[in-house]
């Protein structure tokens, strides 16, 4: 009809039904690339803040409490280790979450920076929260065992499901975001191995002689650290999150 004359007119091009279509995926696609991006990027270095704060905190009980013997709360092969952890789930379970978004309900908005101020202070809060929860693990197992070396995988083994657990959480500003997790098989498959992964590094012999690990033996034990995990998966999605202004 003569509307639609009118805006082919104006665009300087015919845009057919099917080419329309995709010219939308493609905008759901570009958009959920985005949001992923920022949010793998918000994960890892929480983690990396996480594991600083966890280090320099436990320096800190040291200097209060010399019967630890070591100024490190982790061993330095244990370190090493969680790095792997985060660098399998970061390179291929990331980001690969099913397109999402409804341009219906979502309007144009102006493109966000990439890490606003106020997803930095997420991220720093989400690394002290992560931090004082490995510390205060590796504190009540070592004052209830005595043992350095079992407090240390108690310390480890928290921070890693910490830290997967929280995965969930530094993705999307939508209360959606774990429906997007279970959207990702990838990412669900992933951490799963990554789970396994961490339950040999626990109980094998050989790896126990590598990386300086006890197994856990008692149930409380993992009882303390799924509590602590699952504290992660009920924070708010964003500790600082802010609606953001959609242009008028």
């Amino acid at each position: 009809d003569q509307s639609d004359q009118i805006t082919q007119h104006n665009a300087g091009c015919l845009i057919l039904k099917g080419g329309f279509n995709a010219i939308l995926d493609l905008v759901l696609h570009a958009r959920s690339a985005y949001e992923n991006l920022r949010g793998s990027v918000r994960w890892v270095l929480s983690c990396s803040i996480a594991q600083m704060i966890t280090l320099l905190i436990g320096f800190g009980i040291y200097l209060y409490d010399s019967s630890l013997k070591t100024p490190l709360l982790l061993d330095v092969r244990q370190i090493v280790w969680i790095q792997l952890v985060i660098g399998i789930v970061s390179s291929i379970g990331l980001g690969k979450e099913l397109k999402t978004g409804n341009l219906q309900y979502n309007r144009p908005q102006r493109v966000p920076p990439f890490l606003p101020p106020e997803q930095s202070w997420d991220i720093l809060m989400r690394g002290v929260i992560i931090a004082l929860m490995t510390n205060v693990a590796f504190v009540v197992s070592f004052k209830t065992t005595l043992s350095l070396q079992l407090s240390q995988t108690v310390a480890c083994t928290t921070l890693v499901l910490t830290l997967l657990a929280s995965s969930t959480q530094c993705h999307r500003e939508q209360w959606e975001s774990f429906k997007n997790r279970l959207s990702n098989p990838r990412w669900l498959t992933v951490t799963g191995f990554c789970i396994i992964l961490q339950l040999v590094f626990i109980y094998l012999p050989f790896m126990q002689d590598v990386f300086k690990t006890e197994s856990l033996v008692e149930l409380k034990q993992w009882l303390g650290i799924g509590f602590l995990s699952a504290i992660m998966t009920i924070l708010p999605l964003n500790l600082s999150y802010r609606p953001r202004t959609s242009l008028t």
